[in-house]
């Protein structure tokens, strides 16, 4: 589990991965590891970091983020699965960029399903995919 010792790795992952989409502004990552309502799994070799919120049984993925140079080695993977090991009880929710082919294939062979889209939800026009996972 990260802490506010890591926000400046998770700052250059979040730069790195998402560029000038970045969901993440710095003194957003300051204040989500300040308040502990977000928490932050960051790859043992900092290559990337799930973000992620809890109330009772149910769990928000917020950004799952991998360096550009470590992109298809099995982080992002490895981190989502982490997190789905350690609440097998648990339902799962996220939401993924239609156009984000990699990441909605990731999602669905780890089992989460859409459940609906959000048409022109992002500035590009893109719609959004609301997926879940249920325990």
């Amino acid at each position: 589990m990260a802490g506010p010792a890591d926000a400046a790795i998770i700052k250059q992952i979040a730069q790195a991965a998402f560029g000038k989409d970045n969901p993440l502004p710095d003194q957003v990552v300051d204040q989500q590891l300040a308040a502990g309502r977000t928490a932050f799994l960051l790859a043992a070799d900092g290559q990337g970091f799930l973000s992620y919120s809890q109330v009772l049984d149910e769990i928000e993925i917020g950004d799952l983020a991998v360096l550009p140079e470590a992109q298809g080695q099995g982080i992002g993977s490895c981190l989502l699965k982490e997190l789905l090991d350690k609440q097998p009880n648990s339902r799962f929710y996220l939401e993924v960029k239609e156009g984000n082919h990699r990441a909605l294939a990731l999602y669905q062979r780890l089992g989460f399903q859409a459940y609906r889209t959000r048409p022109h939800y992002y500035q590009d026009g893109q719609a959004a995919i609301l997926m879940e996972k249920k325990a």
